[in-house]
């Protein structure tokens, strides 16, 4: 996207159709025996999680028995896919609906389990079913490249870019950070090619879409009712792509471009909202005053403030604060023995998908303009257990999978990427992560088996979807959902002007009554609508705070 070059590939690999596409004729699923569910009980300590976070209606979980290849269709080599249902309030069903909570790689069962409240934005007539997409799951296909968490976190920790990237805006440290991730990366990739053997081709997307029609074929039903967030929003688009005939009612969440996400190469769009819901989050704490947020003062404005975090990323970047020994924990996720620029930027991207977490990240940060490492400690503590991990290895095997055009090692096309990501966001630096996951695609081994090689504009003015996006969402702007809507007539675009990733982070009756509404009677509103979410950001982050500041 980025480079003619990287256009010339994907062109080219448009046109060059691999040997292992070929035996696919059109995307209708091979002729297979129709798979059978067998419900059963689900983990019992997941069951009492979920009553507890306020399941009402029985959990049921069964195992599905499907093709490994979907493009063999001589092979009889199978796979298994692990499902959940939560079966609606009603005696009689209006049908199923299948979620996709994102990721790539994040868990179907145990996230829908924990999550009532898509129960009650979509009405509570129909059953709400999830699984776990290929790669994820820890007993089948799982995508795993090191033998304990441990390893994992010293992998992450030893990518040598991260000294050299965070924070920096400059192309050529950019180009010298590339070619010490790209080393890093590619031991990386290695090391997954020895582990990965029989994984790593039949992860990816299009036949996560086929396992999702392989589950609606299994329920004896003949459309598909969808809600993707995030990630799933992608796979949504190309189960649209792929199954045009055999669509429902789909709802797409927190709108990742599909385009954005098969071909380019950092998607620096992705951050363009981060920098503005920092600073409302800022706004909103400075609301809520020292009683409701740890990082006000009597006398502190927003954007005092907002410099002051600036400076301490500053701060951080050439001097690391060092984490007395008895708070140095090598089994999380920011295990290291120092904290630096690096990994508060990550702290603050991966709370800002949560509203409910915000206050974690400012006690952390007013911790360290106060020097108190003790009760930043505190905060990181809190911040590491609040953020869901993806499974495994699960995220680069799907991500790195899908998308052949993007395997391009050279440092002038990471300049290229830095030029086009510089200027979008200040707190995302120049997105270490980001960086990390493209060097490790650059050297990825496997290929999926099938990819989905259609359009993404697609006619459903005779079947609209639903498709929703947050005002202040860190990853996945608004202006995402605004494009996709405009390439689909017919669809309706709803705004939450709210904060997180995805509806579901700022809850609001406006979203629900509007998602039931569609799911059961396929009714929209007029485009343009703008929902407010039930709660502002400074009572969450008042009422948050005051549940926990005694812990820190």
């Amino acid at each position: 996207m980025f480079t003619t070059l990287i256009l010339l590939a994907l062109a080219g690999s448009i046109m060059a159709t691999p040997p292992s596409l070929r035996n696919v004729r059109s995307y209708d699923q091979p002729s297979t025996p129709k798979p059978v569910l067998n419900w059963g009980d689900c983990d019992p300590g997941l069951v009492i999680t979920a009553q507890k976070l306020g399941l009402t209606t029985k959990a049921s979980c069964a195992n599905m028995t499907v093709p490994l290849d979907y493009t063999d269709t001589e092979s009889n080599k199978t796979h298994t896919v692990e499902i959940v249902k939560i079966a609606a309030r009603v005696e009689k069903p209006r049908g199923s609906i299948i979620l996709n909570f994102g990721g790539p790689g994040g868990n179907g069962v145990q996230t829908l389990l924990t999550s009532p409240w898509y129960m009650n934005a979509t009405g509570g007539e129909h059953d709400l079913i999830s699984f776990e997409p290929r790669g994820t799951s820890q007993h089948f296909l799982r995508a795993s490249c090191f033998d304990s968490p441990v390893e994992r976190r010293f992998s992450q920790q030893s990518n040598p870019a991260r000294h050299l990237l965070s924070g920096s805006k400059d192309e050529n440290t950019v180009t010298t950070a590339w070619e010490h991730a790209s080393a890093s990366a590619k031991a990386f990739a290695e090391l997954c090619a020895s582990r990965l053997e029989n994984v790593g081709p039949y992860v990816g997307t299009a036949f996560a879409a086929r396992d999702i029609m392989s589950i609606v074929d299994a329920l004896d039903e003949e459309k598909l009712n969808y809600w993707g967030i995030s990630y799933g929003t992608v796979l949504g688009a190309t189960l649209a792509g792929m199954f045009p005939d055999r669509m429902g009612r789909l709802v797409l969440d927190a709108v990742a471009t599909p385009t954005t996400y098969y071909n380019s190469y950092y998607g620096p769009e992705n951050y363009e909202a981060l920098d503005a819901l920092f600073k409302a989050m800022i706004e909103a704490c400075v609301k809520a005053g020292p009683e409701g947020c740890p990082l006000a003062s009597g006398n502190s404005t927003a954007d005092a403030l907002e410099q002051q975090v600036f400076d301490l990323f500053d701060s951080l970047k050439t001097q690391p604060l060092v984490w007395p020994g008895e708070l140095v924990d090598f089994t999380q996720p920011s295990a290291g023995t120092y904290l630096d620029d690096t990994a508060l930027r990550g702290w603050t991207i991966s709370i800002s998908y949560n509203p409910s977490n915000y206050h974690i990240l400012l006690a952390a940060i007013s911790g360290l303009l106060a020097g108190n490492v003790t009760a930043a400690a505190g905060a990181r503590a809190l911040a590491e257990s609040s953020t869901e991990a993806v499974q495994g290895e699960a995220l680069p095997a799907i991500y790195c999978s899908d998308r052949l055009s993007v395997r391009d090692p050279r440092p002038e096309t990471a300049r290229a990427a830095a030029a086009a990501l510089k200027n979008v966001t200040t707190i995302g630096g120049m997105g270490i992560e980001s960086m990390q996951l493209s060097t490790r695609c650059a050297h990825w081994k496997f290929d999926a088996k099938e990819h989905y090689r259609g359009s993404f504009d697609l006619d459903t003015s005779e079947n609209p979807f639903l498709i929703l996006g947050n005002t202040y969402d860190p990853v996945t702007p608004l202006s995402s959902a605004q494009r996709l809507a405009s390439n689909w007539d017919g669809s309706v675009l709803v705004q939450l002007d709210g904060f997180g990733h995805g509806t579901a982070s700022h809850p609001s009756k406006c979203i629900e009554k509007i998602v039931t509404s569609y799911f059961q009677d396929g009714d929209l509103p007029d485009d343009d609508i703008v929902c407010e979410p039930d709660e502002s950001l400074a009572d969450i982050i008042t009422s948050s705070w005051q549940a926990v500041k005694d812990q820190i």
